[in-house]
């Protein structure tokens, strides 16, 4: 089993101060914020500026990935028909970019991605980040944290995006691989950014 863990969490539905024990009960030493605007309307402790003062002040790092690993490029070359592309935010430079700084990172202490959502399931950093990550850095573990006392397993998100996608059961025609890329591009579908006209 690998020594080295990659965590994820959304702010939402966390009180800083609960949001900060979850993150030290971890024992993470840095914090990237993937979100591609790092503002909150409504938490304004998840400001840039607020979030960064709070995290120094519990000797935890802050770094701004959103333009690496954020949901909506500024590139419009990564869309296809306005809508974001994952296939292409993903091999693009700076998408593979931010996940090798990434993995440097996971050599000098544990990290976490942070964007809004709660469920993993319906943001980018594990359809698109984390789901890409793993195929570049297979000998890194990943989870993402809900609560205090519930953490998923990638392995465990994967179960779960084929279950809401009604791809879970056996099929003679495709793997189980197979029928779990393709419940990533539903749920892809359904979260991706869409440029409004």
């Amino acid at each position: 089993m690998s020594p080295f863990n990659l965590f994820t969490i959304g702010y939402s539905g966390f009180a800083i101060e609960d949001f900060i024990a979850v993150l030290k009960k971890n024992s993470i030493g840095a914090l990237v914020d993937i979100r591609s605007s790092p503002y909150s309307k409504y938490f304004k402790d998840y400001d840039i500026t607020n979030l960064k003062f709070i995290l120094n002040e519990k000797k935890i790092y802050y770094l701004f990935f959103g333009n690496e690993l954020g949901a909506r490029p500024e590139d419009h070359s990564l869309y296809t028909n306005g809508v974001a592309d994952f296939s292409k935010m993903a091999n693009s430079k700076y998408f593979k970019n931010g996940c090798e700084r990434v993995r440097e990172g996971l050599n000098k202490f544990s990290i976490c991605l942070m964007c809004a959502e709660k469920d993993p399931a319906t943001c980018h950093r594990a359809i698109l980040v984390t789901n890409n990550f793993r195929n570049i850095y297979p000998e890194i573990n990943i989870f993402h944290i809900y609560s205090p006392s519930k953490i998923e397993s990638q392995e465990q998100l994967d179960r779960r995006i084929m279950t809401i996608n009604k791809l879970d059961q056996g099929d003679l025609l495709k793997s189980e691989i197979e029928r779990q890329k393709d419940a990533y591009l539903s749920q892809e579908k359904k979260i991706a950014y869409t440029i409004e006209s």
